[in-house]
């Protein structure tokens, strides 16, 4: 049997099949409690896994992707204008619960490239585009540098203060980064 596309009578009846194929095999309608369900378990993972990493001004990359440098020495690349965001080890281990005090001092020591400067500071992530600038930095290109910078207390749930950001201000090349194991002795 030859079966003539080009007669509209049997296109009809080839669309009128395979319109009742697709209505008797559509997955089943979900009831109102099924999809408030399913929606509470979403909502739920939102607020528990992706809202306490999100900066919402977008000052900082979120926490989970911002690594964390062990005490110790760190080669870094960057291009001029490019900055590097990183979290110290030794912060966590300087502060024992959320009732300790706000901050502590850290020194950290860089040898910048040749025609580089580069800088150190403590980003207010979350808050606003601002940050903590190191103390002791010379503003020189090339320079052996040993600043100093207040870091917050880790267990707080503002994120402000929390991370170190290196920025090449000038120039391109890598960077030999001292991280500390731990806090400068209080004064």
């Amino acid at each position: 049997m030859n079966f003539n596309y080009k007669n509209p009578r049997n296109l009809f009846i080839v669309c009128v099949i395979l319109s009742s194929l697709t209505l008797h095999c559509a997955p089943p309608q979900k009831t109102l409690e099924e999809k408030l369900t399913q929606g509470g378990v979403e909502a739920a993972a939102f607020w528990v896994f992706i809202f306490p990493t999100l900066d919402f001004n977008q000052y900082c990359p979120p926490t989970d992707q911002i690594p964390i440098l062990e005490p110790g020495n760190h080669s870094i690349f960057l291009s001029e204008g490019q900055s590097y965001f990183f979290d110290n080890r030794a912060r966590f281990e300087s502060f024992s619960s959320i009732n300790d005090r706000s901050f502590h001092e850290f020194t950290f020591i860089f040898q910048e490239n040749t025609e580089q400067d580069t800088r150190l500071v403590v980003p207010n992530c979350g808050q606003s585009s601002g940050s903590r600038p190191s103390s002791n930095d010379s503003g020189k290109t090339g320079q052996l540098e040993t600043v100093q910078n207040d870091l917050d207390n880790p267990f707080r749930s503002e994120r402000r203060g929390v991370f170190v950001k290196l920025t090449s201000i000038r120039g391109s090349g890598t960077i030999l980064l001292t991280t500390p194991s731990k806090p400068n002795p209080p004064n």
